[in-house]
C-alpha cells in the first residue's frame, strides 16, 4: 500500500538543529547510516534526459544499514502530483547476502550506477512525533516525516498535515516538501562532468 512522505531541506547545522528539537522536547532515540546505491537501466547519456519520476521507477536501489545489520534490494513506486510533487510511495524489498556482489551483478548485466548516497540518520520523538534528520555527504540536512495511522485522508491531505507539522518545529525549512536527495545528487554531479 503506498504511503506518504515529506522530505524538506534543514538549513540550520545539526548542532543548531539538535538544540532547537531538544528544547521543543525532542530527543534522539535512534542513530543509524544509510549507504545507498541506485541503478537503472538505461545509460548516464539517457538518464540525464529524464524525469525524476521516470528514472526512479525504472532502477532498483541497493541499501545497506550496518547498525541494524541489513542490506537490501529495493524497488520504489512513485506517485507525483500535476507538480511534480511526491505524494505516495510504495516499496517492494528483499534482503541480500552482499552488496557488493549483488553490485557486481547489476554492472555485468549493463546496469548503470547512477547515484550514491550515504545518509546519516537521527530519528527524533517527543513521546508522539517521530521524524528523521539526514545528514547526506556532499548534500545537506533534510527532515525526512512518513505518514502515521493518526492520519486521515488522501495523500494530499495527509502531506498538508505534515507539512503544517514540519512548519512547528522552528526549523530554518527550505520551501520543497517533496525533497529528491538521490536526483539531486544525481544533477549536482552531472554539472561536474
Amino acid at each position: 500500500m503506498p504511503k506518504s512522505e515529506i522530505t524538506v531541506e534543514v538549513f540550520n547545522n545539526f548542532k543548531e538543529i539538535n538544540q532547537i528539537l531538544n528544547d521543543r522536547g525532542y530527543n534522539i532515540v535512534e542513530k543509524y547510516t544509510l549507504f545507498d546505491c541506485y541503478f537503472s537501466k538505461y545509460p548516464l547519456s539517457q538518464l540525464e534526459k529524464m524525469s525524476y519520476i521516470d528514472i526512479l521507477n525504472n532502477s532498483i536501489l541497493l541499501r545497506e544499514c550496518p547498525e541494524n545489520s541489513f542490506k537490501k534490494m529495493v524497488f520504489k513506486k512513485k506517485e507525483i502530483d500535476e507538480n511534480q510533487n511526491v505524494i505516495a510511495e510504495e516499496k517492494i524489498s528483499t534482503y541480500v547476502n552482499d552488496i557488493e556482489s549483488a553490485k557486481a551483478i547489476f554492472l555485468a548485466a549493463g546496469f548503470c550506477e547512477w547515484c550514491n548516497l550515504t545518509n546519516k540518520s537521527y530519528v527524533f520523538e517527543d513521546g508522539e512525533h517521530s521524524f528523521v534528520i539526514q545528514v547526506v555527504d556532499d548534500l545537506g540536512i533534510f527532515l525526512e516525516l512518513e505518514e502515521n495511522e493518526k492520519m486521515q485522508g488522501e495523500s494530499k491531505e495527509k502531506i498538508s498535515q505534515m507539512t503544517a507539522f514540519v512548519k512547528t518545529l522552528g526549523l530554518n525549512l527550505g520551501s520543497d516538501f517533496s525533497c529528491k536527495k538521490n536526483y539531486l545528487k544525481f544533477q549536482k554531479e552531472l554539472k561536474h562532468y
